[in-house]
């Protein structure tokens, strides 16, 4: 799990530096907001998406 978590923090410093922290803070409000929408957002909170083939 921590290296789950160094990888996931590595993504998103270098996510910021690219689009910048605003934007990408920005970008995360729409994603959740669409998964919602979509009704996605209950697998993702119980860690239940399967990963892509």
């Amino acid at each position: 799990m921590a290296a789950a978590r160094r990888a996931r923090a590595r993504l998103e410093e270098r996510l910021a530096l690219r689009c910048g922290p605003e934007a990408l803070a920005e970008s995360r409000r729409a994603l959740a907001e669409l998964l919602e929408e979509l009704g996605g957002a209950g697998a993702v909170r119980r860690r239940d998406v399967r990963p892509p083939r």
